[in-house]
């Protein structure tokens, strides 16, 4: 039986490319975020299963709420479940590049035992510019969408990031929380001050995506340490995007289980860029930041830059 895979990463690093290329083979099924008309939660899990709310109530929790970990793990394994089950028994694997499954990692690794991870990483200056170029950060505050999405099953309605309208079933801890602040599709940066995470307010939009590709990055390299090798692959963006076929490629391609597309293929389809789009807000690329931006890089980032092996 194929293992699932799901591919964690901060977004802006290529998912989309692969997902496409790796959508030739015959052997898996590769979705970029899974919106078939059976998904349990059609837009990415936006609704009750805010990212924020498993990251600081569940992972980051200091009560360690039993309870609330259970809630995410079951929603988390119902909505893929049926979808993976139907794959394995049409001989296909799973492979899942939604980057907004990220802060779910250990979460997910108890809903699917036998999943396997792969840890997509870019540098961040990359990451950063991409992000500040693609979205206007003065209303939004943060590099995400806003707007009004709705769900399949229409239970659940995100409108400017807020959820209006939660199950009855959901605990009433995760109404609350949930209800009493702006949520997007992206982490936000919240301090335990008090008693309570509070979100900080003083953070520059440069600021919050810095922490944002810090936080994301540390937390799969933290999740990985817990994952036997069997489990776990990581792939830096810089080599497998490479024009030229490489050895990282076939690594690649071989951890998630495809042996009918070679490595000429994959250099091949990346000669040409996907998911560009017109830059909506101008931003100096990172040979242009200056002094400050540098700074405020490596205050967020420095550590795990380190660890990733970015100078």
């Amino acid at each position: 039986m194929t293992s699932p895979v799901f591919v964690l990463s901060t977004g802006r690093c290529g998912t989309l490319a692969l997902q496409r290329v790796l959508q030739r083979s015959h052997q898996i099924e590769a979705f970029h975020r899974y919106r078939g008309r059976k998904a349990k939660y059609r837009n990415d899990m936006s609704f009750v299963l805010e990212q924020n709310y498993a990251y600081y109530h569940v992972l980051k929790s200091p009560d360690n709420s039993a309870t609330q970990r259970w809630f995410v793990v079951r929603n988390l394994r119902r909505c893929r479940s049926a979808l993976i089950r139907r794959l394995q028994r049409e001989g296909k694997g799973f492979v899942e590049f939604n980057h907004e499954f990220s802060p779910f990692g250990p979460l997910l690794a108890e809903a699917f035992p036998e999943a396997k991870f792969v840890h997509l990483v870019r540098n961040p200056r990359s990451v950063v510019s991409s992000f500040m170029q693609k979205f206007v950060p003065t209303p939004m505050s943060l590099p995400a969408f806003m707007g009004t999405r709705y769900s399949i099953v229409g239970q659940y309605v995100l409108r400017y990031g807020r959820i209006e309208r939660l199950a009855k079933l959901a605990p009433s801890s995760v109404r609350d929380f949930v209800s009493s602040h702006r949520f997007d599709t992206h982490l936000h940066p919240f301090e335990w001050v008090n008693g309570k995470w509070q979100e900080n307010q003083e953070m520059s939009p440069f600021e919050k995506t810095c922490w944002y590709w810090n936080e994301i990055n540390w937390l799969i390299i933290e999740f990985f340490q817990q994952l036997t090798e069997v489990r776990k692959h990581r792939i830096y963006f810089e080599e497998i995007f490479e024009p030229a076929p490489n050895e990282a490629q076939q690594m690649f391609l071989d951890f998630v289980g495809v042996d009918d597309l070679s490595v000429e293929e994959l250099a091949a389809f990346f000669q040409s860029k996907v998911n560009v789009k017109q830059a909506r807000n101008p931003f100096p690329s990172p040979k242009e930041w200056d002094e400050g931006m540098v700074r405020v890089m490596n205050r967020y980032c420095q550590r795990t830059m380190q660890q990733l092996g970015y100078s």
